[in-house]
């Protein structure tokens, strides 16, 4: 299995792309995306629930 050599935040990734960071995020969260577990989810701050 290959090892995680690099980890970059959505926000960081919708600058580089021109992309609105909600979509990106919609992305991620849906269920059928096919990043089969390539993705880190972290949390920081108040809990928005």
């Amino acid at each position: 299995m290959a090892a995680v050599t690099s980890l970059l935040t959505l926000d960081y990734v919708a600058r580089i792309l021109d992309e609105n960071v909600e979509l990106l995020e919609a992305i991620v969260s849906n269920d059928d995306n096919l990043t089969y577990g390539a993705i880190v989810s972290v949390h920081t701050g108040l809990d928005e629930s």
